[in-house]
């Protein structure tokens, strides 16, 4: 990815970066006189993102920057599959906003795809703002895919918090929590694993996330209330959103 330094929009502003959850947006394979587009695609995927909850319900603790980088793509494209250089991708974000918790890579292509590790990235393509929140959960809380296309899950237990191979419900990571039992199919595998609802975003693109995956990203978003009192960010109600110029305001 370019390595030099990029105007730096903060498209939702709830406070200083180093007591915000911050996402940083990266432009990838974008002209100058692409970036309208990419601010257009910024502001679709805010508004997704605090249409989903828990990131609705607590808001107040989310930043999100968008980095106009301009340059040649760097985004590799095989199947459904989006990657670039992750390194190069945090060290660019952190170069402009350097207490940015999590980073998105949006590449300049129409095709469908996307991808997570250490920072996720996605395409244009219509459906870029539902699963660039899904490849959030992946680069940014740490959760499992719970889609299963095939075959059965040949162990060792799932390290990640959303899936298990205990059938058990009062034995699942998630035991006694509401809502919750164990249906088959996760992690990318048909059988032998299991998740803890039938729908989440972790396995359709928008659905809500199931109470698991939501449990554990208002966990890591209160993370950043220092200093606040994590009461003021609980009993938030979502209030309407509107886009105006660069910025995405709340009426």
């Amino acid at each position: 990815m370019p390595g030099d330094a990029f105007p730096t929009v903060t498209v939702l502003d709830h406070g200083p970066p180093d007591r915000r959850f911050d996402v940083v947006v990266l432009a990838d394979g974008f002209g100058a006189h692409e970036l309208d587009a990419f601010a257009e695609a910024v502001r679709a995927f805010v508004a997704e993102l605090l249409a989903t909850e828990p990131f609705g319900l607590l808001r107040a603790l989310v930043n999100v920057h968008r980095v106009d980088a301009v340059g040649p793509g760097t985004s590799v494209l095989d199947g459904r599959l989006v990657t670039v250089d992750e390194d190069a991708a945090l060290r660019l974000a952190r170069r402009h906003v350097p207490d940015a918790d999590a980073v998105l890579v949006l590449a300049n292509r129409e095709e469908y795809g996307g991808s997570a590790g250490s920072v996720a990235c996605l395409t244009r393509h219509p459906w870029a703002a539902a699963l660039a929140v899904h490849e959030l959960g992946h680069a940014a809380f740490d959760l499992a895919d719970e889609y299963g296309h095939e075959g059965r899950h040949p162990g060792p237990e799932p390290s990640r918090l959303n899936v298990t191979l205990e059938r058990d419900p009062a034995r699942a990571p998630w035991a006694g929590l509401a809502g919750t039992g164990c249906v088959e199919g996760g992690d990318r595998y048909a059988s032998g694993v299991y998740r803890a609802q039938a729908t989440c975003r972790m396995r359709t693109l928008g659905e809500p996330f199931c109470v698991v995956c939501a449990r554990e990203i208002r966990r890591v978003l209160l993370l950043h209330a220092r200093g606040e009192g994590r009461t003021a960010y609980t009993d938030i109600s979502p209030s309407p959103k509107r886009v105006v110029g660069d910025r995405f305001d709340e009426a």
